[in-house]
C-alpha cells in the first residue's frame, strides 16, 4: 500500500474534486462520540463564550458541530490552534456568532434578511450553522445557491417566518448533503438504450472528521499523515477519476459525485435515504459490508446500478437484480479455486490438510464440496495434522503420481511448521506441489527456496502484473497526475470504472443483460459476473491463481 502524507492527500482528493468535474461532498460522520456542550460560560470582549476542554478523538469539525459555530470562528478566539488541536487544550467557543461577512439586516416584502458574502470554499451547511437556520430555508430565498456557491457572491439569510420555525429542526437532522460545486442535474437521456451522459455516485470512506484537524492547517508538513483508514478511499477515487478522464476524452459525458460515507450501519440507513442520490445511474460503494445492506435497500426497484467493490454479504443480492458484487464470497472463491486447481492438476493425488481449527472448518468444507462435484463423487483425502502428523500425511501421499497438497489454513505458525516438515520428505519417493491460502502472500517468514521447490499456488481476488506494458503506462500516468505511487485500491478503482461505465453508456440500464457475456480482465481484477437468482443480483465468479516461478509470484 502506498504511503500518503497529508500533502499528497490534498492533491489527490481535494484538488481533484475542486479542479475537475467532480462534485465532492463532505457528509456528516455519525460514528464519532457525541460532544457534551460545556456549562462553563464566561464573558470575554463583550461576548459570552464557552470554555471547552478538548478530549481525545475530538476534532475542530466535531466541536464546531456541537456548539453550532464554524471552525474559523473557533480559530478566531484561540490563537493556540496555530500549533494544532491537542487533547487537554481549553478552547473559547463563542456562544453567539460574530457576524463578520454580513451586512445589517434588510427588509424585503415584509421579511427580514441578513446579506451574507460567501467566503472561499464556504458551504451552504457552514453558512446555515453560522446563522442557525436550515439549508433549505437559505436555498428557498436564493435559488441560485442550489447550483453552487462562488466566492464573493451575496445571499439573503432569512431571519423570521419559516426560517425561525426551521431552526427547531437543525439540531435533530444530519448534515445536509449538498455539493459546493454542482452541475445542473438532468433526467438520464436514453437514445436507443444508450446513455448520453452518466451520473455516478461514489460512496467512499474518507473519515474526514478524523482528518479535520490537519486539513484545516494553512501550512502542511511532510510529517502530516493521512488517517490510515482513509487511504483505500483516496486511492480508489484517484484510480476511478483517472478512468473517467480517459473515457471523457473518448467522448463520454460523466457527472461524478463523491460522498464521504459513514461506516456505521445505523447511520447509513438515513444517509442512503437522501433523495439527491436517487438521480444517479450508478452507485459505486460503499466499502464496508455492514453498510452495503442499507445501500442495496435504497436502490431496490430503481433503474440504478449498485456496484459493491469489496466484501459484502450475499444476502444483499437477494431480490435486487441491479446490485453487483465485485469481490466473490468465500464459497464462490473456494469453488473457483478448486475449479482451477482441478484443471491444472487433474491427474494429481489431491490431499487437503488442516489443524481442525474453527476458522478452518468452513474453508475445508467448501473445498471438499467443490472437489466432489468435479471428481464424479470421489472424496478428497483429508488429514487433520495435529492428530495425524507428518506420518498421517505421508500415508495419504502417492508414490506413483504427483501429489497436490492443499493447506486449508491461514495460521502462520502451522503453515511454517508444515513446510519445515515436508522438506524432509524424500524427493525421489514423493513428488509434491502445494496450494495455500491468499493470506500467505503477506507471510515474510516462509523459505523462498521451499515454496519455489513445491511450486506454491495461491488464490487471490487481486493481482497486478508490474512488468506488463499497459500496467507500466498506467503507473506512469498516475505518477504524473498525483505525484505518488498507485496502491492496489487505485488499480481497483480504475478497473471498476473501465468495466461498468462503458457498458452503461452503450446499453443503459439494459447492461444488466450483458454482464454474463462480457468477461474482462483489468489491471487488478477479473470480471466474470453471474446472476445469483432469477430476481437477484450478480456476483463475480473468478479469482486469480498465483504461482511462485523464478522466485516471483506470477499469474498461473
Amino acid at each position: 500500500m502506498a504511503h500518503y502524507t497529508l500533502k499528497q492527500f490534498i492533491y489527490s482528493l481535494i484538488f481533484i474534486c475542486l479542479i475537475s468535474s467532480v462534485n465532492f461532498v463532505k457528509a456528516q460522520e455519525n460514528t464519532v462520540k457525541p460532544i457534551t456542550v460545556s456549562k462553563n460560560i464566561i464573558s470575554d470582549k463583550g461576548y459570552k463564550v464557552y470554555i471547552h476542554k478538548v478530549e481525545q478523538g475530538q476534532t475542530l469539525y466535531s466541536i464546531s458541530k456541537a456548539y453550532n459555530v464554524t471552525i474559523p470562528e473557533i480559530e478566531q478566539w484561540n490563537d493556540t490552534l496555530k500549533t494544532g488541536l491537542k487533547t487537554g487544550m481549553e478552547l473559547k467557543i463563542p456562544k453567539e456568532p460574530i457576524l463578520q461577512n454580513s451586512k445589517p439586516s434588510v427588509k424585503e416584502n415584509g421579511n427580514k434578511y441578513i446579506i451574507h458574502t460567501v467566503e472561499k470554499k464556504q458551504t451552504l451547511y457552514a453558512i446555515s450553522k453560522k446563522y442557525n437556520v436550515t439549508v433549505e430555508s437559505i436555498v428557498a430565498e436564493n435559488p441560485e445557491a442550489e447550483s453552487g456557491l462562488k466566492e464573493g457572491m451575496t445571499i439573503k439569510i432569512p431571519q423570521k417566518g419559516k426560517a425561525i420555525q426551521d431552526t427547531k429542526e437543525v439540531k435533530n437532522t444530519e448534515a445536509p448533503i449538498i455539493p459546493v460545486i454542482n452541475e445542473e442535474r438532468t433526467t438520464p437521456k436514453y437514445n436507443g438504450g444508450s446513455l448520453a451522459e452518466i451520473n455516478v455516485n461514489l460512496f467512499l470512506p474518507f473519515y474526514l472528521l478524523q482528518n479535520d484537524s490537519v486539513i484545516q492547517k494553512e501550512t502542511l508538513s511532510e510529517n502530516d499523515e493521512l488517517y490510515s483508514k482513509s487511504i483505500p478511499g483516496v486511492e480508489f477515487l484517484s484510480g476511478f477519476q483517472l478512468a473517467c478522464d480517459s473515457l471523457i476524452k473518448k467522448g463520454n459525458k460523466i457527472n461524478l459525485n463523491v460522498y464521504d460515507t459513514p461506516a456505521d450501519s445505523l447511520a447509513s440507513l438515513s444517509f442512503f435515504a437522501n433523495k439527491q442520490f436517487k438521480q444517479a445511474d450508478i452507485w459505486v460503494g460503499p466499502f464496508h459490508s455492514s453498510v452495503a445492506t442499507a445501500a442495496a435497500k435504497a436502490v431496490k426497484n430503481k433503474n440504478t446500478l449498485l456496484v459493491l467493490p469489496y466484501t459484502a454479504p450475499n444476502k444483499v443480492l437477494m431480490g435486487k437484480e441491479n446490485v453487483i458484487k465485485v469481490n466473490p464470497s468465500l464459497p464462490t472463491s473456494m469453488d473457483s479455486y478448486i475449479a482451477q486447481l482441478y484443471t491444472q492438476y487433474k491427474n494429481n493425488n489431491f490431499v487437503i490438510i488442516h489443524n481442525n481449527l474453527n476458522k478452518e472448518k468452513q474453508i475445508v468444507s467448501l473445498l471438499k464440496k467443490a472437489y466432489k462435484i468435479r471428481s464424479s463423487g470421489d472424496s478428497i483425502k483429508e488429514i487433520v495434522y495435529k492428530t495425524a502428523g507428518i506420518k498421517g500425511l505421508t500415508a495419504a501421499l502417492s508414490k506413483y503420481k504427483n501429489n497436490l497438497i492443499i493447506v486449508g489454513s491461514s495460521d502462520q505458525a502451522f503453515v511454517t511448521d508444515f513446510f519445515n516438515k515436508i522438506k524432509s520428505l524424500d524427493d525421489k519417493e514423493y513428488k509434491i506441489s502445494v496450494a495455500g491460502m491468499e493470506q500467505w502472500i503477506n507471510y515474510d517468514n516462509l523459505d523462498i527456496n521451499m515454496i519455489q521447490k513445491f511450486g506454491l499456488v495461491i488464490p487471490s481476488n487481486t493481482c497486478i502484473n508490474y512488468s506488463d506494458t499497459l500496467t507500466c503506462k498506467f503507473i506512469e500516468n498516475y505518477r504524473n497526475r498525483f505525484q505518488t505511487e498507485p496502491g492496489k485500491y487505485a488499480f481497483n478503482g480504475y478497473d471498476v470504472a473501465m468495466y461498468f461505465l462503458p457498458l452503461l453508456s452503450k446499453y443503459g440500464y439494459g447492461c444488466i443483460n450483458k454482464f454474463e457475456e462480457n468477461k474482462n480482465i483489468g489491471f487488478s481484477t477479473i470480471f466474470h459476473l453471474k446472476k445469483t437468482g432469477i430476481d437477484s443480483g450478480f456476483e463475480n465468479q473468478s479469482i486469480f491463481m498465483l504461482k511462485y516461478e523464478d522466485y516471483e509470484l506470477k499469474k498461473l
